[in-house]
């Protein structure tokens, strides 16, 4: 009898027999995240970790952001610095990597509990109260504004206010002049510009709407009438959020404080605020999404009580927002917070820029001194 046998390739076999079931090998995979970063309630001092845990094919690579700013973690872990009152609410999330795909976590928040109550993080009405936790305690230089400077992915202080210059011949502002600090953003952060205008003052609220594009919000203003001059540092976002409620105008110095009042009540921060010849210019805007009751405290001031004005405001439980004036006229001082907050927030006054963490600029104004003086707050 004849006999016919059939080859069959090994692979084929295992596969017939079931010893090669596909389920059985190991395939490459894009990562996933299993378990996920936790809020967590801290003490201001404490250094908290946080930790996640992802599955797929590694390695893996890890990138950790605090309040959206990219910061350096140990792979699958972020141990943050010393924690300050002004890390409330701070959010902390890790993107995982590898060659396959991307997953990101959710969200982890940071309460300490005590601390005063902040304004949404990345606003900018606030004088980037979120960013200067991420800086790093040093100096920055000073530079001379004439004409229009922009900083890409910059931090920036307010205008250099007070000082009453030179009188110069009228719709020259080329011969006027303002002092300003920027300096980079730390840890790579993106997304940020920082615009410094000197512009011939003729109407101001017309001068002003070229920088009204939803994204850009004007936190420091100062007006020199002698000079027939402005000048503005505007703060950009490239990010989501969106500013389409603005208003510009001027008051009395006393009248300032029912306008104030009124903006906040529609939701609107007064954010820039300038005195000359005994008329208040002012900028208040409107965050959209943005669903806080806010109050707003004006006070004014002389060059001998200015710092001492402005710690008081801090001490109120005030953020100050806006900051204007000069040596001749005096100052004004507008605070803004959310409506009933009144926990005392910390205040420096120096006489030198360098930057203390968790403390922002909130003012820099020309006393007469050699120096001027620096107002953070947290």
């Amino acid at each position: 009898m004849r006999q016919f046998f059939l080859l069959v390739p090994f692979s084929l076999f295992l596969l017939f027999s079931g010893c090669g079931d596909s389920d059985s090998v190991t395939k490459p995979r894009p990562p996933a995240i299993t378990a996920q970063a936790v809020t967590k309630t801290v003490a201001a001092g404490d250094t908290p970790t946080f930790t996640v845990s992802p599955t797929g094919t590694g390695p893996f690579t890890y990138q950790w952001f605090w309040n959206g700013v990219r910061v350096d973690g140990n792979g699958a872990s972020y141990t943050a610095p010393p924690i300050a009152s002004s890390d409330d609410q701070s959010t902390i999330s890790v993107t995982v990597t590898n060659d396959l795909g991307s997953a990101s976590a959710a969200v982890a928040t940071l309460s300490v509990p005590g601390s005063p109550r902040h304004p949404e993080i990345n606003d900018l009405r606030f004088k980037d109260l979120d960013t200067v936790p991420m800086l790093a305690a040093g100096g920055a230089s000073t530079n001379v504004m004439r004409g229009s400077s922009s900083y890409e992915n910059s931090f920036g202080f307010p205008l250099v206010v007070g000082d009453p210059g030179p009188q110069v011949p009228t719709n020259n502002p080329d011969l006027a002049s303002w002092f300003y600090i920027v300096e980079s953003m730390p840890n790579g952060a993106v997304g940020r510009t920082n615009t410094y205008q000197v512009g011939i003052l003729t109407d101001l609220a017309a001068d002003l709407d070229v920088f009204f594009d939803s994204q850009t919000v004007i936190t420091s203003l100062d007006v020199s009438s002698g000079q027939n001059a402005y000048a503005v540092r505007a703060v950009k976002t490239a990010g989501a959020d969106r500013y389409p409620s603005y208003v510009s105008g001027t008051a009395s110095a006393d009248g300032l404080q029912a306008v104030a009042t009124a903006e906040a009540q529609a939701g609107r921060v007064v954010t820039a605020v300038a005195l000359s010849g005994g008329i208040a210019y002012y900028l208040a805007y409107g965050r959209e999404g943005d669903l806080r009751i806010y109050e707003s405290k004006v006070v004014t001031a002389t060059v001998d009580s200015v710092s001492n004005a402005a710690a008081d405001l801090a001490a109120q439980g005030w953020i100050i927002t806006a900051v204007g004036g000069n040596i001749r006229e005096g100052f004004l001082l507008v605070g803004t917070r959310v409506s009933g907050d009144a926990t005392p927030r910390p205040f420096q006054v120096k006489n030198t820029p360098a930057l203390e963490r968790g403390y922002t600029p909130v003012g820099t104004i020309y006393t007469g001194a050699v120096l001027p003086t620096y107002f953070f707050e947290q």
